[in-house]
Protein backbone atom coordinates (compact mmCIF):
# COMPACT_ATOMS: atom_id res chain seq x y z
CA UNK A 1 0.00 0.00 0.00
CA UNK A 2 1.12 3.55 -0.57
CA UNK A 3 2.41 5.33 2.51
CA UNK A 4 0.71 8.52 3.70
CA UNK A 5 2.70 11.69 3.18
CA UNK A 6 2.37 15.47 3.18
CA UNK A 7 4.59 16.14 0.16
CA UNK A 8 2.48 18.61 -1.86
CA UNK A 9 4.81 18.20 -4.85
CA UNK A 10 3.95 14.52 -5.20
CA UNK A 11 0.32 14.59 -6.51
CA UNK A 12 -0.12 14.53 -10.27
CA UNK A 13 -3.04 16.13 -12.07
CA UNK A 14 -4.88 14.65 -15.00
CA UNK A 15 -6.01 16.62 -18.06
CA UNK A 16 -9.61 17.80 -18.14
CA UNK A 17 -11.86 15.61 -20.27
CA UNK A 18 -15.23 17.15 -21.15
CA UNK A 19 -18.16 14.80 -20.50
CA UNK A 20 -20.26 13.28 -23.26
CA UNK A 21 -24.00 13.95 -23.34
CA UNK A 22 -26.50 11.49 -24.82
CA UNK A 23 -30.13 12.46 -25.37
CA UNK A 24 -31.57 9.20 -26.61
CA UNK A 25 -34.76 9.63 -28.63
CA UNK A 26 -36.07 13.00 -27.38
CA UNK A 27 -38.07 14.81 -30.06
CA UNK A 28 -37.03 18.10 -31.66
CA UNK A 29 -39.19 21.23 -31.64
CA UNK A 30 -38.52 24.27 -33.85
CA UNK A 31 -38.15 27.71 -32.28
CA UNK A 32 -41.01 30.14 -32.91
CA UNK A 33 -38.86 31.24 -35.85
CA UNK A 34 -37.75 27.93 -37.41
CA UNK A 35 -35.01 29.68 -39.40
CA UNK A 36 -32.86 30.05 -36.26
CA UNK A 37 -32.87 26.38 -35.32
CA UNK A 38 -34.49 23.84 -33.06
CA UNK A 39 -34.50 22.64 -29.44
CA UNK A 40 -35.33 19.52 -27.49
CA UNK A 41 -35.37 18.61 -23.81
CA UNK A 42 -35.36 15.52 -21.64
CA UNK A 43 -35.25 14.55 -17.99
CA UNK A 44 -33.25 11.42 -18.85
CA UNK A 45 -30.07 12.78 -20.41
CA UNK A 46 -27.03 10.57 -19.86
CA UNK A 47 -23.87 12.42 -18.77
CA UNK A 48 -20.71 10.35 -19.11
CA UNK A 49 -17.55 11.52 -17.34
CA UNK A 50 -14.40 9.63 -18.29
CA UNK A 51 -10.75 9.38 -17.33
CA UNK A 52 -8.32 7.84 -19.79
CA UNK A 53 -5.22 8.47 -17.73
CA UNK A 54 -2.43 10.96 -18.21
CA UNK A 55 -0.59 9.40 -21.17
CA UNK A 56 -2.51 9.67 -24.48
CA UNK A 57 -5.56 7.98 -22.99
CA UNK A 58 -3.61 4.73 -22.51
CA UNK A 59 -5.90 4.10 -19.54
CA UNK A 60 -5.28 1.98 -16.47
CA UNK A 61 -4.39 -1.58 -15.61
CA UNK A 62 -6.82 -2.85 -12.98
CA UNK A 63 -6.62 -5.95 -10.82
CA UNK A 64 -10.12 -7.42 -10.76
CA UNK A 65 -9.26 -9.46 -7.68
CA UNK A 66 -8.35 -6.65 -5.26
CA UNK A 67 -9.29 -3.50 -7.19
CA UNK A 68 -5.84 -1.95 -7.39
CA UNK A 69 -5.37 0.31 -10.43
CA UNK A 70 -2.15 1.61 -11.98
CA UNK A 71 -1.92 4.26 -14.70
CA UNK A 72 -0.45 2.98 -17.95
CA UNK A 73 2.26 4.83 -19.86
CA UNK A 74 1.68 2.80 -23.03
CA UNK A 75 0.55 -0.70 -23.99
CA UNK A 76 3.00 -2.32 -21.55
CA UNK A 77 1.90 -3.63 -18.16
CA UNK A 78 2.76 -1.12 -15.40
CA UNK A 79 5.83 -1.99 -13.36
CA UNK A 80 3.75 -2.48 -10.18
CA UNK A 81 1.96 -5.42 -11.83
CA UNK A 82 5.06 -7.06 -13.29
CA UNK A 83 5.85 -8.39 -9.83
CA UNK A 84 3.47 -9.82 -7.20
CA UNK A 85 1.54 -6.84 -5.84
CA UNK A 86 0.02 -6.27 -2.44
CA UNK A 87 -3.76 -6.17 -2.13
CA UNK A 88 -5.33 -2.73 -2.37
CA UNK A 89 -6.66 -2.84 1.20
CA UNK A 90 -3.66 -4.63 2.65
CA UNK A 91 -4.06 -7.54 5.02
CA UNK A 92 -3.12 -11.13 4.31
CA UNK A 93 -4.61 -14.45 3.30
CA UNK A 94 -5.40 -17.20 5.83
CA UNK A 95 -2.05 -18.79 5.04
CA UNK A 96 -0.25 -15.54 5.87
CA UNK A 97 0.37 -14.55 2.23
CA UNK A 98 0.33 -10.75 1.82
CA UNK A 99 0.44 -10.59 -1.97
CA UNK A 100 -2.81 -10.40 -3.94
CA UNK A 101 -3.82 -13.76 -5.50
CA UNK A 102 -4.60 -11.79 -8.65
CA UNK A 103 -0.85 -11.53 -9.24
CA UNK A 104 -0.85 -15.16 -10.39
CA UNK A 105 -4.25 -15.27 -12.14
CA UNK A 106 -4.24 -14.63 -15.90
CA UNK A 107 -7.81 -13.33 -15.81
CA UNK A 108 -7.31 -10.85 -12.97
CA UNK A 109 -5.35 -7.93 -14.44
CA UNK A 110 -7.01 -6.09 -17.33
CA UNK A 111 -5.19 -3.40 -19.28
CA UNK A 112 -6.03 -0.14 -21.08
CA UNK A 113 -9.26 0.47 -19.18
CA UNK A 114 -10.87 3.90 -18.88
CA UNK A 115 -12.58 4.94 -15.66
CA UNK A 116 -16.15 6.05 -16.41
CA UNK A 117 -18.99 7.48 -14.35
CA UNK A 118 -22.46 7.93 -15.82
CA UNK A 119 -25.34 9.92 -14.33
CA UNK A 120 -28.81 10.96 -15.45
CA UNK A 121 -30.18 14.50 -15.28
CA UNK A 122 -32.38 17.07 -17.04
CA UNK A 123 -30.96 18.72 -20.16
CA UNK A 124 -31.75 20.75 -23.24
CA UNK A 125 -30.06 20.59 -26.63
CA UNK A 126 -30.00 23.42 -29.16
CA UNK A 127 -28.97 23.24 -32.81
CA UNK A 128 -28.77 26.72 -34.30
CA UNK A 129 -28.84 28.07 -37.86
CA UNK A 130 -27.80 31.29 -39.52
CA UNK A 131 -31.24 32.89 -40.17
CA UNK A 132 -29.94 34.59 -43.33
CA UNK A 133 -28.29 31.61 -45.02
CA UNK A 134 -29.94 28.68 -43.24
CA UNK A 135 -26.50 27.16 -42.62
CA UNK A 136 -26.11 25.09 -39.45
CA UNK A 137 -23.79 26.36 -36.73
CA UNK A 138 -20.35 24.78 -37.16
CA UNK A 139 -17.90 27.20 -35.53
CA UNK A 140 -16.38 26.03 -32.23
CA UNK A 141 -15.88 29.62 -31.06
CA UNK A 142 -19.43 30.70 -31.82
CA UNK A 143 -20.92 27.57 -30.25
CA UNK A 144 -18.98 27.76 -26.97
CA UNK A 145 -19.42 31.53 -26.67
CA UNK A 146 -23.18 31.32 -27.23
CA UNK A 147 -23.43 28.34 -24.86
CA UNK A 148 -21.88 30.17 -21.91
CA UNK A 149 -23.76 33.38 -22.69
CA UNK A 150 -27.18 31.70 -22.64
CA UNK A 151 -26.19 29.78 -19.50
CA UNK A 152 -25.49 33.18 -17.93
CA UNK A 153 -28.91 34.40 -19.04
CA UNK A 154 -30.69 31.32 -17.68
CA UNK A 155 -29.10 31.36 -14.23
CA UNK A 156 -29.71 35.10 -13.92
CA UNK A 157 -33.37 34.66 -14.84
CA UNK A 158 -33.78 31.87 -12.28
CA UNK A 159 -31.71 33.53 -9.56
CA UNK A 160 -29.30 30.60 -9.17
CA UNK A 161 -25.52 30.24 -9.41
CA UNK A 162 -23.65 29.21 -12.55
CA UNK A 163 -22.48 26.00 -10.88
CA UNK A 164 -26.10 24.76 -10.91
CA UNK A 165 -26.10 24.49 -14.73
CA UNK A 166 -23.37 22.82 -16.79
CA UNK A 167 -22.44 23.48 -20.42
CA UNK A 168 -21.27 21.20 -23.22
CA UNK A 169 -20.78 21.52 -26.97
CA UNK A 170 -20.56 18.46 -29.24
CA UNK A 171 -20.24 18.14 -33.00
CA UNK A 172 -22.62 15.84 -34.88
CA UNK A 173 -23.48 14.92 -38.44
CA UNK A 174 -27.25 15.23 -38.79
CA UNK A 175 -29.33 13.86 -41.69
CA UNK A 176 -31.18 17.18 -41.98
CA UNK A 177 -28.59 19.80 -41.04
CA UNK A 178 -25.37 18.07 -42.02
CA UNK A 179 -22.42 18.86 -39.75
CA UNK A 180 -23.68 20.88 -36.79
CA UNK A 181 -22.61 21.92 -33.30
CA UNK A 182 -25.06 20.95 -30.57
CA UNK A 183 -25.20 23.17 -27.47
CA UNK A 184 -26.19 21.39 -24.26
CA UNK A 185 -27.25 22.90 -20.96
CA UNK A 186 -27.89 20.40 -18.18
CA UNK A 187 -28.63 20.47 -14.48
CA UNK A 188 -25.47 19.76 -12.50
CA UNK A 189 -27.50 17.92 -9.87
CA UNK A 190 -27.91 14.20 -10.49
CA UNK A 191 -31.53 13.38 -11.46
CA UNK A 192 -32.07 17.07 -12.30
CA UNK A 193 -33.26 20.10 -10.40
CA UNK A 194 -35.80 21.48 -12.89
CA UNK A 195 -33.68 24.45 -14.01
CA UNK A 196 -32.81 23.92 -17.68
CA UNK A 197 -36.29 22.67 -18.58
CA UNK A 198 -37.53 26.23 -17.90
CA UNK A 199 -35.34 27.59 -20.70
CA UNK A 200 -38.11 28.40 -23.18
CA UNK A 201 -40.21 30.08 -20.45
CA UNK A 202 -37.50 32.72 -20.03
CA UNK A 203 -36.17 32.80 -23.60
CA UNK A 204 -36.51 36.56 -24.16
CA UNK A 205 -34.81 37.52 -20.90
CA UNK A 206 -32.11 34.89 -21.50
CA UNK A 207 -31.26 36.31 -24.92
CA UNK A 208 -31.24 39.88 -23.58
CA UNK A 209 -28.84 38.91 -20.80
CA UNK A 210 -26.62 37.04 -23.27
CA UNK A 211 -26.34 40.07 -25.55
CA UNK A 212 -25.57 42.24 -22.54
CA UNK A 213 -22.78 39.83 -21.56
CA UNK A 214 -21.29 40.04 -25.05
CA UNK A 215 -20.96 43.82 -24.59
CA UNK A 216 -18.42 43.18 -21.76
CA UNK A 217 -18.04 46.02 -19.25
CA UNK A 218 -14.24 45.80 -19.63
CA UNK A 219 -14.42 45.84 -23.44
CA UNK A 220 -11.94 42.97 -23.73
CA UNK A 221 -10.52 41.73 -27.04
CA UNK A 222 -12.22 38.31 -26.93
CA UNK A 223 -13.12 36.99 -23.45
CA UNK A 224 -12.28 37.82 -19.85
CA UNK A 225 -13.51 37.37 -16.29
CA UNK A 226 -15.96 40.22 -16.78
CA UNK A 227 -17.83 38.36 -19.52
CA UNK A 228 -17.34 34.77 -20.73
CA UNK A 229 -14.51 33.40 -18.58
CA UNK A 230 -15.75 31.71 -15.40
CA UNK A 231 -14.89 28.82 -13.09
CA UNK A 232 -15.74 26.17 -15.70
CA UNK A 233 -15.41 27.98 -19.05
CA UNK A 234 -11.66 28.34 -18.44
CA UNK A 235 -11.27 24.86 -19.93
CA UNK A 236 -12.56 26.22 -23.27
CA UNK A 237 -10.72 29.55 -23.07
CA UNK A 238 -9.34 29.16 -26.61
CA UNK A 239 -12.89 28.82 -27.96
CA UNK A 240 -14.40 31.91 -26.33
CA UNK A 241 -14.90 35.11 -28.31
CA UNK A 242 -17.66 37.53 -27.41
CA UNK A 243 -17.47 39.23 -30.79
CA UNK A 244 -18.06 36.03 -32.74
CA UNK A 245 -20.73 34.89 -30.29
CA UNK A 246 -22.71 38.05 -30.79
Amino acid sequence: RYERHNDVSAPTYLPYNPPRVNFGGALWKPFSDPSIGRIRSTEQASIMHWNGGRHDNAGYAVCFYCGRAEMQLNEDLPAAFKVPHKRLRGGKESDGEMHCPGSDAEWAIKQNLWLIDESVTSAIELQLRDPETGAALQSDKVAWSVAYAIRHGLVRALGITESEVSVRVQKFVDSELGQVQSIFLYDSAVSGAGYVTQFTDYLNSILSAALELFDCPDQCDSACNACLVSWDSQHQRDFLDRHQGR
